[in-house]
């Protein structure tokens, strides 16, 4: 994912679509579209505080808004 770090940092400072992470309290999923190695990518990043954290990125072909 190097060579996709400006869509991942695009993604997290203006994503197209957002929602809570279901499994991990204090997670939020970010996607943008058209960025990245596929139709959408997604960041997943943590709250903690002082210290926030990227916990995964990754492209995905399906419509985050229409699971």
């Amino acid at each position: 994912m190097a060579e996709h770090l400006g869509a991942v940092e695009d993604t997290i400072s203006q994503p197209d679509y957002r929602e809570p992470d279901p499994k991990h309290a204090g997670r939020e999923r970010l996607f943008r579209e058209n960025v990245g190695p596929q139709r959408w990518m997604r960041v997943v990043v943590e709250f903690r505080g002082q210290h926030d954290w990227v916990v995964t990125a990754f492209g995905q072909t399906n419509d985050p808004r229409n699971p």
